[in-house]
């Protein structure tokens, strides 16, 4: 059967795909070209692999020495001091934070800083009292005295700087020659300047602290002529006298208590309401009017004993008995008696005296003295005493009425409301602004998300470090299944199509014999190509599908 002229080639050109033909028109790496599709595959997983185990070795391999703060906020002078001994012990260190923090190896640092504190460093912005460990000759007196300044000046620094909230201080000291007179010696002063934490804020007991220190350490120095103030120029400490500054802390204490009662009963109320109604939906506030006025008395009262005389003290009893003898007048008494019989001129008469005898007379005497019963109060009325409580209590709107009540009565017993000290309660409702909440919600939500997203992410990275063997050798297994998957296709495909050539070269080209029993037919009756495939497909259907299969895969290679 002879081949159409469309279908023809040339004999010195190699049809495309054929093993002689360069693929896409000639490539750079030839060697690709004459690569099986399952070598391909096989190459590309093992690039992949390759690539996959590099970037798994690069995050789980071991950095070189990690850097760690030594130091942190330094100085101008105690940074460059230690830098300086850094270098000369030929120790590698970085420098951050504009030069006030200083990094070195993490394997170095608690020996770095042993070592620097043997030198005395870091001195903490100044010099202290170890300028004196050097003895130079032919320092005079008045540098002696600056010597000392800076040296106090430094001390005090130091330690100020050792509070928590403080990062660093300054102090600053003037201390006047003595005066032969004391009229015209002048106050010593001081002043101190700090550098808060980030975040941190000094109550007023830690300034007076700060002044109480700096007043005890410097001879001749009094509490009001130190003043302390914060790098933004804000004056912490109070001015005045010793009777100002203490009432000002008074004031000031009075002022703590009270925030610290209402704060107390805010927070008893707050609870309360949150565990009965939920959470956001109730605000207590509390105002206490507290008297912080001091009340003593004193007071003598007396008192009887028990039986309402007292009790005895002493008692004295005398008696005294008198006995009388002899005889006793007789007559009447009295001037006729004992005028005359004769009258005034004549001779007088007298009474006549009766017999004699005695008379015992008695006297009783007795003195008793009782103790005064006496009794001494002394008494002191507390300075704290609550004069009168209002309390405000706002309730979300989708309370019912009966609940608000409920929540009135509730509060007045909680917080001792008493009418007649002058107490107030009130208690409102009104819808509460929940939008805020949404927002803090959905920020949390969102902040979590990613926080589990990062959390994944590290664990995937963690695991795959530590099962890399795992992984490589699974995936070197996956390879060689596929590449063995690949060639037994290959191979079922290449036996296939043989038999399949086979099979058309039978039907194609008959034997003779059978060809010379046909009826020899004329050109217009012979059939033409597309005729003869289609008879063929018809009459063999099996061997036409297998080999258009072959060709079919001959063609994706």
């Amino acid at each position: 059967m002879a081949m159409p002229e469309g279908n023809a080639q040339s004999a010195g050109a190699a049809a495309p795909g054929t093993p002689g033909a360069p693929v896409g028109g000639g490539t750079r790496f030839p060697f690709i070209s004459r690569m099986t599709r399952g070598q391909k595959i096989a190459a590309g997983a093992g690039g992949l692999l390759i690539i996959i185990a590099v970037a798994l070795l690069l995050l789980n391999r071991e950095p070189g020495p990690r850097f760690v703060p030594l130091y942190t906020g330094l100085s101008t002078q105690d940074a460059a001091a230690i830098v300086s001994k850094l270098k000369e012990s030929k120790v590698p260190y970085q420098l951050d934070d504009g030069g006030t923090t200083i990094r070195v190896a993490d394997k170095d640092v608690y020996d770095l800083r042993l070592s620097l504190a043997e030198q005395g460093l870091p001195q903490g912005g100044g010099v202290g009292f170890e300028i004196f460990d050097r003895t130079n000759f032919g320092v005079t007196e008045f540098t002696q005295k600056v010597n000392y300044l800076r040296a106090l000046q430094g001390e005090l620094a130091r330690t100020i700087a050792e509070m928590s909230e403080v990062d660093q201080a300054r102090v600053h000291l003037v201390i006047p020659e003595q005066r032969l007179y004391e009229e015209k010696q002048q106050d010593a002063t001081a002043s101190v300047l700090l550098k808060l934490v980030p975040g941190a804020t000094l109550t007023r007991r830690q300034v007076q602290g700060i002044v109480r220190l700096v007043a005890s350490s410097v001879e001749g120095l009094k509490p009001e002529n130190v003043t302390v103030l914060d790098i933004h120029g804000n004056v912490l400490s109070s001015t005045g006298t010793g009777e100002d500054l203490a009432l000002s802390a008074l004031t000031t204490t009075q002022l703590e208590a009270k925030k610290a009662i209402e704060r107390d009963m805010e927070t008893r109320l707050q609870s309360m309401l949150d565990r009965v109604l939920g959470p956001m939906k109730a605000v207590a506030r509390v105002n206490a009017d507290i008297n912080f006025d001091k009340k003593e008395s004193s007071s003598e009262i007396y008192e009887p004993g028990p039986n309402g005389q007292g009790i005895v003290r002493n008692s004295k009893r005398s008696e005294e008995t008198v006995r009388i003898t002899g005889g006793t007048a007789g007559a009447v008494p009295g001037v006729t008696s004992n005028v005359p019989t004769g009258g005034l001129g004549g001779i007088p008469t007298y009474q006549a005296v009766g017999p004699t005898g005695s008379e015992d007379r008695r006297k009783t005497e007795e003195i008793t003295n009782y103790e005064i019963t006496k009794r001494v109060e002394h008494t002191v009325k507390a300075p704290v005493e609550l004069r009168k409580l209002s309390v405000a209590v706002m309730v979300d709107s989708s309370l019912q009425p009966a609940q608000v009540d409920a929540v009135r009565q509730a509060v007045a017993a909680a917080a001792g409301i008493d009418p007649a000290r002058g107490d107030s309660l009130t208690v409102a409702s009104v819808p509460f602004d929940t939008s805020w909440l949404d927002q803090e919600r959905k920020a949390m939500e969102l902040e979590a998300a990613a926080a589990a997203r990062r959390a994944a992410r590290k664990g995937l990275v963690a695991a795959l470090s530590s099962n890399l063997s795992y992984l490589i050798a699974g995936l070197v297994l996956l390879i060689l299944a596929t590449a063995t998957l690949v060639m037994l296709r290959r191979r079922r495909a290449l036996a296939g199509a043989a038999a399949g050539e086979e099979e058309f070269s039978g039907f194609e080209f008959m034997p003779e014999a059978a060809t010379a029993a046909e009826p020899e037919v004329s050109e217009e009756d012979q059939e033409s190509p597309e005729e003869q495939i289609a008879l063929l497909a018809r009459s063999q259907p099996e061997n036409v599908a297998r080999v258009i299969e072959t060709l079919i895969e001959e063609g994706k290679k």
